[in-house]
């Protein structure tokens, strides 16, 4: 959600929703933005590039384990979150 709209990828496609008033609120008007050159594996790719150069001391890991980690359990507390309906804390 922005100022202005919302955003929406679901792995696959970008979709864009311009806010338009009270309207917005009960059938926004969604539109397709096209990915060029997107390719959803991609992403998977590059990180295990990045992996195997950081293992060959190539590259500096950019993630911290303990951060992936956290990042992890914050997206776990949304699922849960959204599943039951119920207010998560998070540190």
């Amino acid at each position: 959600m922005c100022e202005r709209g919302a955003i929406e990828w679901n792995w696959r496609t970008l979709r864009v929703c311009e806010y338009a008033g009270p309207r917005f609120l009960k059938e926004p008007e969604w539109k397709e933005v096209p990915i060029p050159g997107y390719e959803f594996e991609d992403m998977y790719v590059k990180e295990i590039e990045h992996a195997l150069a950081a293992f060959r001391g190539e590259v500096e890991y950019l993630m911290p384990p303990r951060r992936e980690r956290h990042i992890l359990e914050l997206v776990l507390a949304c699922e849960e979150s959204s599943r039951t309906g119920r207010h998560i804390r998070f540190n």
